[in-house]
């Protein structure tokens, strides 16, 4: 066998190697988080064969550097430590996508995607937890190492293996067909490119995820990430106006200067709190408020994490950039947010508060752009014995804190409490933790803590005399891990609490339409009858009148739904691929984009206006209405 038969043949058994290890990861993931899909027999196969093309695209974008440069040294370079270093360039690159997949396969089950590329940020806030995730997740470390050792030994055995190979023309042949399936997996087999966004073209919307792979997720949004908006034309500028318009302004009486807290929930799904559910969690306390409250029971998160939350629920600004908006290269535009407009009303004291470090996720820089001026958090809190070893202060304590400063600042204010316990790994004061069985879900002790700890602070805040004069806003921030007994899908996997209490008022009742976080603040200022212009992604949800639309992107896949329907746009291909009938087929097996073509074009038209307003207001700096 000739010396360059034999380099071909080592480098596609490595090759099939690095395959193999993606295929492996894939089978750890759909194992792990399998109560989260609903699938059947046949599903598998299906999600297997169109992971293969994901895979196979995901070693040629990173290996084909390495490929080029093992097949130029067989001609050029005869020295032994060249080869040295490039093992261990090989090596090294397959160890960081094989970490990069094992941790996906348990944050999966937090975000409900893919991972991208502010896995990295995000990684950054969460040092001190750590631990608690290698203590968790041992078993996931211990496999991890395992399949590294596993790799290195049969990347190793490789070169001795391959003397054995038949003849050179099967090895023509393997080269051939391998390096062939590489390019037109890559090419999308005549379709379009592969890219994040073409998955449901090859496997249905709800295994999207098992498809495709954390290594090409993350590098293709580092690559969106780095690419500027383009500027959309779907619309002429006056039928865009007509059809979806962010420059808004009430006609309202008398201003009203009431108090107003947004009180976020960390990691609230709706179903742990839903009174139809037999699993939810024991709140008495959020039970009581609700009977004295307008609740929304058909209420959705604009994203799966807290930063891209804050600014939908402090901002108005949906998540349809890959950094949350406070981090991208946007959030320097001129922005007259919340905390700007109500202080020109007359308000003395806005704030933020969090029981974490100073600059956790970004968060303080992110309400600082909305106008926001102070923000309270653990080191100002100051007294670590309330530390729950992760995340910050136990919510209790915090929210004691949190009422102790509302006694001391001046009024009318604005105000946003964010708490940390209802999030995993869901710590809560060791005597609290002994009042339930053993066999209690922990996510359900969380939520059964934090609402505890909101009843202790509305108790404090009554004594106030300014409580009266106090609009509450509560608010999940996004879902929580996948329960065991709810299988997730595209459309439901964003239902959060919504709540407005105002005491002693008539803002009371339940409400089934479909409203989503970007429309607080507009129902905020409508509610204050604030009647100067504003901007604002959303809707006031006291407005009766107006269609409701609830959005959100996954990748090149924008998503909007409709009191009837949900559908899937794709950005790169500029149209619609998927609508579904959720109430009805809430597992979305049944694409009717071709049965009801008038619905299909309506939400397709109405998620165009909205994406290029979007690209329009910040690529020309206009989240401020020109005059």
């Amino acid at each position: 066998m000739t010396n360059k038969i034999h380099a071909l043949l080592t480098l596609t058994f490595r090759l099939l190697l690095v395959l193999l290890t993606f295929t492996l990861c894939r089978v750890i993931f759909i194992w792990h988080n399998a109560d989260s899909y609903s699938m059947e027999s046949g599903d598998y196969l299906d999600v297997f064969a169109a992971g293969l093309r994901f895979d196979l695209a995901a070693i040629l974008y990173f290996h084909l550097p390495l490929i080029g440069l093992y097949l130029l040294g067989k001609i050029f370079v005869k020295k032994r430590w060249f080869y040295q270093l490039y093992d261990w360039m090989f090596i090294g690159l397959n160890m960081a996508l094989l970490t990069l997949a094992l941790v996906d396969v348990a944050y999966f089950r937090f975000t409900l995607r893919r991972s991208t590329n502010d896995l990295f940020d995000i990684l950054g806030d969460t040092r001190e937890m750590f631990g608690i995730y290698a203590l968790e997740y041992w078993w996931l470390i211990l496999l991890g190492v395992l399949m590294a050792y596993f790799f290195v030994y049969a990347y190793r055995r490789i070169m001795r293996m391959t003397w054995y190979w038949p003849s050179k023309v099967s090895v023509s042949l393997l080269g051939l067909v391998f390096y062939g399936l590489l390019f037109l997996q890559i090419s999308g087999l005549g379709k379009v490119p592969l890219t994040p966004a073409s998955a449901p073209l090859f496997t249905k919307p709800n295994h999207v995820t098992l498809a495709t792979n954390t290594p090409f997720t993350m590098l293709f949004s580092y690559i969106k990430e780095r690419q500027p908006l383009e500027q959309k034309s779907y619309f002429g500028s006056s039928e865009l106006k007509q059809q979806y318009n962010i420059y808004q302004q009430f006609e309202s009486d008398t201003f009203q200067p009431l108090n107003v807290m947004i009180i976020m929930l960390e990691s609230f799904t709706y179903t742990l709190i839903d009174p139809d559910n037999p699993h939810r969690a024991k709140t008495p306390f959020l039970d009581s408020l609700r009977q004295k409250s307008l609740v929304f029971t058909n209420a959705h998160a604009n994203s799966t994490s807290s930063t891209h939350a804050v600014n939908s629920v402090v901002g108005s600004i949906p998540p349809f950039l890959n950094k949350p908006y406070a981090g991208s290269g946007y959030a320097g535009n001129f922005i007259y947010g919340i905390g700007d407009i109500l202080k020109d009303k007359g308000y003395q004291f806005t704030a933020f508060f969090q029981g974490c470090d100073e600059n956790s996720y970004g968060l303080k820089k992110t309400v600082a752009l909305y106008g926001i001026d102070r923000a309270y958090n653990r080191a100002d809190f100051g007294n670590e014995r309330f530390h729950d070893g992760g995340w910050g202060v136990y919510d209790e304590a915090f929210f004691q804190y949190t009422a102790d400063v509302l006694h001391e600042a001046k009024h009318p204010f604005f105000t946003v409490l964010f708490n940390v316990t209802s999030h995993w790994p869901y710590r809560v004061p060791e005597d609290f933790a002994q009042q339930f069985p053993p066999d209690e879900l922990p996510m359900n002790k969380g939520i059964t803590y934090v609402d505890f700890a909101l009843q202790q602070l509305f108790e404090q805040l009554k004594k106030e005399d300014w409580y009266a004069q106090t609009l509450f806003v509560l608010v999940g921030d996004h879902v929580g891990e996948t329960l065991p007994y709810q299988k997730r899908t595209a459309a439901n996997t964003h239902k959060i609490p919504l709540i407005f209490y105002h005491p002693n008022s008539q803002l009371k009742g339940k409400d089934k339409r479909v409203v989503q976080q970007i429309d607080i603040v507009p129902s905020i200022l409508d509610y204050l009858a604030y009647d100067a212009p504003f901007t604002s992604f959303g809707t006031s949800v006291l407005d009766t009148i107006q269609p409701r639309y609830w959005y959100t992107r996954y990748g090149d896949l924008f998503c909007i739904r409709d009191t009837n329907y949900f559908l899937q746009y794709d950005e790169q291909q500029e149209k619609a691929l998927n609508l579904y009938a959720y109430k009805t087929d809430s597992l979305l097996q049944y694409n009717l984009l071709d049965s009801l073509p008038d619905d299909a074009h309506r939400l397709t038209r109405q998620l165009q206006a909205v994406v290029q307003t979007y690209h329009g207001v910040l690529i020309g700096n206009r989240l401020v209405e020109e005059r």
